[in-house]
């Protein structure tokens, strides 16, 4: 199954291919290796509903120079609960593969104990904004591309998807039986195993 995101004009998500492949593991969780600050390695999980970068607190522990000066915080948590965090605004860049983010907020807490993996953390959401992602899940691998395409008719395009209150939204239908369809905008959450 392939998916492409494009949350630049928040309105396409579309299929395709193409040569610059960044690979992932997949237990559930979608595992990507990056570099944060230029210069540590990290494993990072990709949630789309993870709304910025989100770091272990054992991982900065590790890595004290990684993080500016942080503050006592609530986020929104998983499963739509609260979390107690830590949290800076420093900006933040890191990579995944050739593509370079900077996190304007960088939450950080005991995810380790969350997710149940060695994860050093979380990217998601505003990696998305102003890119169009393909998610190769047959070959375990993204790619960004520089415009939305649609090379013949093995593709999907969906329209009208858009980022509502830190969630990716699609327009779907489901035929629960044959006399029954619900359809409606429907949060497309990639964080959940």
């Amino acid at each position: 199954t392939l998916l492409a995101i494009s949350l630049l004009s928040l309105s396409y998500i579309a299929v395709g291919q193409n040569d610059n492949r960044i690979p992932f593991t997949m237990d559930g969780h979608l595992h990507f290796n990056a570099v944060i600050a230029d210069s540590v390695n990290a494993h990072l999980i990709f949630d789309s509903g993870c709304s910025y970068l989100l770091l272990d607190s054992s991982f900065v522990a590790e890595h004290e120079n990684v993080v500016g000066e942080t503050m006592e915080a609530v986020m929104r948590g998983f499963g739509g609960g609260f979390e107690k965090a830590r949290m800076t605004t420093t900006p933040l860049k890191y990579s995944v593969g050739n593509i370079e983010d900077i996190s304007k907020v960088t939450a950080i807490t005991n995810l380790r104990k969350i997710v149940g993996c060695d994860s050093d953390g979380l990217f998601g959401l505003s990696f998305c904004l102003n890119r169009i992602i393909e998610f190769d899940f047959e070959n375990n691998y993204i790619v960004v591309h520089d415009s939305l395409f649609v090379p013949d008719n093995s593709y999907m395009l969906i329209e009208k998807a858009k980022v509502d209150n830190h969630n990716i939204l699609i327009p779907l239908d489901f035929a629960v039986d044959d006399n029954t369809t619900i359809s409606g905008m429907f949060c497309m959450d990639m964080g959940a195993p």
